[in-house]
């Protein structure tokens, strides 16, 4: 039998670890998504099941019957699989750091350009009032001059932010590279660490699952897509 799970809205991975408060029971993982209440073991702690749905008079609730190694085997999975996406992501990222030098070395010829134009407007103008142009090439040459410094002076400050940016993207990647890492090495399910990443999973039968990933993170975002259809042999 090879059950389908449909972990749709896969989106984002977090770092940030959440503290449970003294008194407080630790979060749970799976979810029914009929009550939105937690799933429990059965007596026999072989399968999860709608811990309310004796008293919930939800019909979905009662329908809620999932082999224990079965789910827990596909989260992990699928956090497995996840991971793998966002750590090869993060590696494309990282390689583009090399562009800051290229950005840094534009900045600078666009400088050195700026300030010799800004010469050429004072010589520009002494050159009208020495007569050595007419008052229509003046204009035309200071319009064209002006217009490149505008130019300049819109992208550098573009650059810059583009430079700023992709560094701050590599600095995010090599801190979350050991998060990725255990997580990549994971062969066993850890409520904990998968609690990291994950929201809730609200599981609808032993055919569909939704996990519903932390998205506090643009980046990962875009490296986890939106849907993903993972298959159990």
């Amino acid at each position: 039998m090879n059950p389908l799970f449909d972990t749709a809205n896969a989106r984002a991975f977090t770092h940030e670890k959440k503290n449970v408060p003294a008194g407080r029971k630790a979060k749970p993982l799976f979810m029914c998504p009929y009550c939105g209440r937690r799933l429990t073991l059965t007596s026999w702690g072989n399968a999860y099941r709608c811990g309310q749905a004796a008293i919930s008079n939800i019909a979905g609730c009662k329908t809620i019957h999932v082999d224990k190694k079965l789910l827990e085997s596909t989260v992990l999975s699928c956090t497995r699989t996840m991971a793998g996406r966002v750590s090869a992501e993060a590696g494309r990222k990282k390689k583009e750091e090399a562009k800051t030098t290229v950005i840094e070395e534009k900045i600078r010829m666009l400088e050195a350009e700026e300030k010799r134009l800004s010469s050429r407007k004072l010589r520009l103008y002494e050159d009208y009032r020495s007569d050595r142009m007419t008052k229509e090439q003046y204009r035309r040459e200071y319009d064209n001059t002006a217009g490149r410094i505008s130019e300049i002076e819109k992208a550098i400050p573009e650059l810059r932010d583009e430079a700023a940016r992709i560094r701050e993207q590599v600095l995010h990647m090599k801190e979350r590279e050991a998060e990725l890492e255990g997580l990549l090495a994971l062969e066993s399910f850890d409520k904990d660490k998968l609690l990291t990443v994950i929201e809730s999973v609200l599981v609808y039968s032993e055919e569909r699952i939704e996990i519903i990933w932390k998205m506090d993170d643009g980046f990962f975002r875009e490296a986890a897509g939106e849907k993903e259809v993972s298959a159990l042999q």
